[in-house]
C-alpha cells in the first residue's frame, strides 16, 4: 500500500532506517575471514517484482556486482514475475568478498536510458554472508529513485542470494507461500526511507452459507465433554470463525458455535507501517475444533491494488477501502466428507475454488497516524452502527434461468447423469440446508455418437431449471464492469480486424482507412459510452473511489486517442499507432475488476449419482440483465457455448449449449423471453421400484422406497404430491420413458460386428462329437440367443460378410476355449480331461442403411420399465438373464395460475 499520493510523509513517526548492510558488517568477525583469494559462485535467484511506480511497460531487473553487468529478460506490467537466475564467478578473498557492493537496478525497457530508470537499491556481499549457510532466501529489496526522491518508494523486487564457496554446491530454494515471504520483517529498506505508522479498521458484521465441518460423532463427544447442546436439537455442525493476514501481522475474530449463519458484529484491527511491499490481505475461514487441528474452511485473496491506488495525481490516489460488502468464498465442495479430502488444497487458495464455501460481511478502511495508547485490536460494534450498515444491505428476489439446448463430448459412458445448476448455496442438491426447489435436469443415460463422445438425447424437450434466490443489490457494480468489459473487447476486436487485413497484404490505401475507421470507432466508444454512476445514498466508498478513478482513466485514453486522429501523434506510421493502441487496451483492461460482487458465482456441475464430475464456473456479472446492451452480462439470454472440466485437471468432461439468464424479479415479466418458439413445461416426477425376488416382481426386501426419487433416498408416493403455491396439476400421472433408452446402443455406428457363443456340453468320460454331447448358443452378456444360421440382419441393415470363426484369440486350432462348466466363465485355450464345457466365437459383419432410422421403440418395454442388476448400476429397456431390480418413471405435468417468467 502506498499513500505518498494522498497524504504527505509523516516526519515525526520515525528516524530514518539504518542501512542494512551496516548492520550486516556489525555482525561480522572480519578476524575470522580467510585473505586467500579463492573462486566463489554468487546466485541472484530474482523472483518478482510488485508496485513498481509509473507508466512501466516492459521493465528488467540489472544486477551489477564488482564491474560486471547482468539481465533478467522484459516483462511486461507493473508486477512481472522473472524466476530467473543470474550466475556470477568472482575471484575474491573472504574479506574483500563482503565488501564487495551491489547495485539491483529495476529499467523500464520500452523508455530510453535517461527516462527508463524506476528504482535501485544498492547494498554489498554481507547481507547474504551473515545468513545462515549464506543463502538469503526471498528478500524484498526496496527501490529509490535517487533522481527523484520526492517520489519515495518507487516499487520492490524479490530476490534470493546465495553465496557458493568453492567445492560446495548450491542449497535449493526452501517452498514458502506468499504469506510466509510477505512480511513486515522480510524487507531491506534504504537508508533515509520514513515509514508511516496506519492501522486497518475492519468491521466484520456475519457470515451466510458455512458448510459442514464436523461430523454428528465429534459433535455427540463434544457435547458429552462439555455438558452441551439439546436432546432432539438439530446442530448446525460448524463453529466459525475468521482470520485476517497482513505483512505478518494475524488478528483473529471470536468463535462462533454451531451455526452456518454467524453473527460476529465485531471491529478488528491491524496495526502496521506504510508503504508495505504486501499486496494482499488473506482473509481465512476456520471451524473451530475442541479435539483436533482447526479445519480450514476457505481463504480469500482480497487484492489491494483493486482497494486501493497510487497516482502521482494526488486527487486520483486513495487508501486501501472496502465495502461494506459480502465477500464470497471458494474451494472445495460443500458436502461434508468423512475421509481424505483430495481438493482441499483449494481451501487454502491454490488454484479455482470448485465450490461455494460461503461468505461473510466486512467493511474496511484505512487510518494512518500513530496509534490510540492501550487501543483495542478486538471489540464488539456498537448495535445502531450494524443496524445502520445492514439497513442498506436490503434483499432482492433474484430469477435465474438455464435452458439445455445440447449435451456433448460427454465423458460418463456408464451411468445415468444429470446437470445441476446453482448460485451460493441455492440450487446445491447434496448441501442439507440449502433451497428444495428443483435445479438439475433429468437423469439420462449418454448416447455414442459413433465416434468418441457421447451426447444427451434432448431432442425437442430441452430441460430447463429455474431457479429463485435473494441477494443484495449489486447491479451498479456490475454494469459499471460489464460496461467496461465491453469496451475493451469492441477494442479489441477494431485491432483484431485490422490485423488481419495487415496480414491479408491489403493495399496500404485500404490499411490506412482501416486504420483511421478504427481510431473513430474507438475514440466513439470511449467517448460516448457513459459509465454508471454510484448512488449517493448506497454506494461505499469505494465504489465513489472507482467511478472517479475509472471516469479519469477513460478520459486520458480519449485525448491519446484523439492524439493519434488529428494531434501531435497523427503522421506517425501504422505500426506506431497499433503500438499505441495496444497501450490504450491495456490501460483499460487494468480497469476491468471490481471486488464488491458480493453476491457468488453460477456453478454448472455434470452429476452422476452422488459423483460431481466435471463443471463449469460463471462469473455472476457475466449473466446479469440489464436495459442497456453494453451494460448486461456478455452471456445474458444469449445461446453460448460452455466446456465443463473436471476439477484440478483441464481435461473436458462434456460440452453444453445453452441459454443463462439473471435478473431482480422486477425485470422478469417485461424483459425476459425464453427462446424463440419455445414453451416452458414444469413436471412432477417419481419412481416406482420393483425386485425381483424368487422369480418374481415385487416391493418385498426392497432396498429403497416403492415410489422415490432418482436417488432412492426419498419416499415419492403418488398421492402425496401436493403442487407449489401458484401451481396446479394439469392432467394425469403418466409413465415417462428415458429418452436414451430410444437409442440403439449401436446409434452412430456404420458397421458392427455381430457376435455370437456356439457351445457344447458333454458328459463326463464321452468325447465331444458323441450322441450325448448338447449344444447350447449364447450372446456376449450369458443370454441365451439363437444359432448363427437363425440370426437376422436387423431392419435398417445388411449383411456385409459371412460368418467366421474367430481365431484372433486365446483359442485353439479350430476356435475352442474350454471350461469345467458353462456357467463358470473362466475358459482356457488347452483342453483337459475334467472340461465338460467348450465354446467358439462366430462374428459376422453388417452395415447400416444409409435412410436407416437409429431409433429403437421396438425394443422398449411396453409398460415403460427398465431394468438393472442392482439400482446403482446402468438401465437397459429389456430384461436380462441376471436382472434384479427394475423401475420406471412417472410424470405429471404441473401449469402454473400466475404468469409464468
Amino acid at each position: 500500500m502506498t499513500s505518498a499520493a494522498v497524504e504527505p510523509p509523516n516526519n515525526t513517526r520515525n528516524d530514518p532506517l539504518d542501512s542494512d548492510d551496516e548492520d550486516a558488517h556489525q555482525r561480522i568477525n572480519v578476524e575470522q575471514l580467510s585473505k586467500k583469494e579463492e573462486l566463489f559462485q554468487i546466485r541472484f535467484i530474482v523472483h518478482k517484482a510488485r508496485k513498481l511506480s509509473g507508466a512501466c511497460e516492459m521493465p528488467l531487473l540489472r544486477v551489477l556486482l564488482g564491474s560486471k553487468i547482468l539481465r533478467t529478460k522484459a516483462k511486461k506490467g507493473r508486477n512481472p514475475r522473472w524466476n530467473e537466475t543470474l550466475l556470477f564467478s568472482i575471484t575474491k578473498s573472504e574479506a574483500d568478498l563482503i565488501s564487495e557492493s551491489i547495485e539491483i537496478k529495476c529499467i523500464d525497457s520500452a523508455k530510453t536510458p535517461q527516462f527508463g530508470l524506476i528504482g535501485l537499491y544498492m547494498s554489498d556481499l554481507s547481507i547474504a554472508w551473515v545468513e545462515k549457510g549464506k543463502n538469503l532466501f526471498y528478500k524484498w529489496f526496496a527501490l529509490t529513485n535517487p533522481d527523484e526522491p520526492q517520489d519515495g518508494l518507487t516499487g520492490y523486487v524479490n530476490i534470493s542470494i546465495q553465496i557458493i564457496p568453492p567445492g560446495e554446491s548450491a542449497k535449493d530454494l526452501p517452498k514458502l507461500r506468499d504469506e510466509q515471504i510477505d512480511v513486515s520483517d522480510n524487507v531491506f529498506f534504504p537508508p533515509g526511507i520514513i515509514l508511516q505508522p496506519g492501522q486497518f479498521n475492519i468491521k466484520l458484521l456475519n457470515g451466510e452459507d458455512m458448510p459442514q465441518m464436523d461430523s454428528s460423532v465429534f459433535d455427540g463427544l463434544k457435547n458429552l465433554v462439555t455438558g452441551g447442546g439439546e436432546e432432539g436439537q438439530a446442530k448446525e455442525l460448524v463453529d466459525p470463525y475468521a482470520k485476517f493476514e497482513f505483512a505478518g501481522t494475524t488478528l483473529e475474530s471470536s468463535v462462533k458455535e454451531t451455526t452456518f449463519d454467524p453473527m460476529w458484529n465485531e471491529l478488528m484491527i491491524i496495526q502496521g507501517n506504510f508503504p508495505s511491499m504486501c499486496e494482499t490481505i488473506v482473509i481465512k475461514l476456520y471451524d473451530n475444533d475442541e479435539f483436533q487441528i482447526d479445519d480450514l474452511i476457505a481463504t480469500k485473496l482480497l487484492q489491494m491494488e483493486q482497494i486501493s491506488h497510487s497516482s502521482a495525481e494526488a486527487d486520483q490516489g486513495f487508501l486501501p477501502t472496502f465495502g461494506p460488502a459480502y465477500i464470497p468464498f471458494y474451494g472445495s465442495f460443500r458436502e461434508y466428507n468423512d475421509v481424505y479430502d483430495k481438493y482441499k488444497d483449494m481451501n487454502h487458495g491454490v488454484g479455482e475454488g470448485i465450490a461455494y464455501r460461503g461468505r461473510i460481511l466486512v467493511e474496511l478502511n484505512t487510518q494512518m497516524g500513530e496509534p490510540q495508547p492501550d487501543q483495542e485490536l478486538l471489540s464488539a460494534l456498537p448495535q445502531e452502527e450494524t443496524d445502520m450498515i445492514m439497513s442498506h444491505l436490503s434483499r432482492y428476489k433474484y430469477h435465474l434461468f438455464a435452458s439445455f439446448f445440447q449435451g456433448n463430448m460427454v465423458g460418463e459412458k456408464e451411468n445415468q447423469v444429470e446437470f445441476e445448476v446453482s448460485i451460493g448455496d441455492y440450487g446445491n442438491k447434496f448441501s442439507p440446508h440449502g433451497s428444495t426447489a428443483p435445479s438439475t435436469t433429468q437423469p439420462c443415460n449418454a448416447v455414442y455418437d459413433g465416434t468418441k463422445y457421447h451426447f444427451m438425447p434432448w431432442s425437442r424437450t430441452k430441460p430447463t431449471v429455474i431457479l429463485h434466490s435473494e441477494w443484495e443489490d449489486i447491479e451498479y457494480r456490475a454494469e459499471c464492469l460489464n460496461t467496461l468489459i465491453w469496451m475493451r473487447d469492441f477494442m479489441q476486436d477494431r485491432i483484431d480486424e485490422y490485423i488481419t487485413l495487415e496480414k491479408a497484404f491489403a493495399e496500404e490505401y485500404e490499411q490506412d482507412c482501416k486504420m483511421d475507421s478504427n481510431l473513430k470507432a474507438i475514440y466513439d466508444i470511449l467517448s460516448d459510452t457513459p459509465l454508471h454512476d454510484p448512488d449517493e445514498d448506497e454506494a461505499t466508498q469505494l465504489d465513489k473511489h472507482l467511478n472517479e478513478l475509472r471516469t479519469f482513466t477513460i478520459n486520458n485514453l480519449v485525448d491519446e486517442v484523439t492524439a493519434m486522429i488529428d494531434g501531435k501523434f497523427q503522421y506517425i506510421s501504422r505500426d506506431d499507432k497499433l503500438k499505441r493502441l495496444y497501450g490504450v487496451l491495456e490501460k483499460l483492461d487494468e480497469l476491468c475488476f471490481e471486488p464488491q460482487l458480493g453476491i457468488p458465482d453460477v456453478f454448472i456441475w455434470m452429476l452422476s449419482g452422488t459423483k460431481r464430475i466435471a463443471y463449469v464456473r460463471i462469473p455472476v456479472n457475466e449473466i446479469m440483465y440489464s436495459k442497456s446492451e453494453c451494460a448486461k452480462g456478455k452471456h445474458c439470454g444469449i445461446t453460448g457455448s460452455f466446456f465443463l472440466k473436471e476439477p484440478k485437471s483441464e481435461e473436458i468432461g462434456a460440452h453444453l449449449t445453452l441459454t443463462l439468464w439473471f435478473g431482480k424479479f422486477e425485470d422478469v415479466n417485461d424483459t425476459f423471453n425464453p427462446p424463440r418458439g419455445s414453451e416452458v413445461i414444469v413436471y412432477a416426477e417419481t419412481y416406482e421400484n420393483q425386485m425381483s425376488v424368487l422369480g418374481s416382481w415385487t416391493t418385498k426386501l426392497l432396498p429403497r422406497p416403492a415410489f422415490s426419487d432418482a436417488t432412492g433416498k426419498h419416499s415419492l408416493p403418488l398421492d402425496v404430491f401436493v403442487p407449489p403455491d401458484g401451481w396446479k396439476f394439469e392432467d394425469e400421472w403418466f409413465i415417462s420413458v428415458d429418452r436414451s433408452l430410444t437409442f440403439d446402443n449401436e446409434t452412430g455406428l456404420k458397421e458392427v460386428s455381430e457376435v455370437t457363443y456356439e457351445g457344447e456340453t458333454r458328459v463326463p468320460g464321452t468325447s465331444w462329437t458323441g450322441p450325448l454331447v448338447t449344444t447350447w448358443w449364447q450372446d456376449v452378456k450369458g443370454d441365451e440367443a439363437p444359432a448363427k444360421d437363425q440370426v437376422e440382419c436387423p431392419e435398417g441393415w445388411h449383411w456385409a460378410s459371412e460368418w467366421e470363426t474367430d481365431t484372433n484369440r486365446a483359442v485353439d486350432a479350430d476356435g475352442w476355449e474350454y471350461a469345467l462348466d458353462a456357467n463358470i466363465a473362466s475358459y482356457s485355450p488347452i483342453e483337459r480331461s475334467y472340461h465338460l464345457s467348450r465354446r467358439k466365437k462366430w462374428q459376422r459383419v453388417r452395415e447400416r442403411n444409409a435412410e436407416s432410422s437409429q431409433i429403437k421403440k421396438k425394443d422398449i418395454d411396453p409398460d415403460g420399465w427398465e431394468y438393472s442388476k442392482i439400482f446403482t448400476t446402468k438401465f437397459h429397456p429389456r430384461e436380462r438373464k441376471f436382472d434384479m431390480v427394475r423401475r420406471r418413471r412417472y410424470n405429471r405435468r404441473m401449469v402454473s395460475s400466475v404468469p409464468m417468467p
